[in-house]
């Protein structure tokens, strides 16, 4: 059904913004780490 594909694609979408906002929250913190140990 439609409503069971768009539920599916939620949870996909759910999953890959949680993996990558992580990523890039954890990306974000080791270059701040680096600029204040440079700076």
């Amino acid at each position: 059904s439609t409503t069971g594909f768009i539920i599916s694609l939620w949870r996909v979408f759910a999953h890959v913004y949680r993996t990558w906002s992580v990523y890039i929250i954890y990306t974000l913190f080791e270059k701040g780490e680096h600029y204040y140990e440079t700076s």
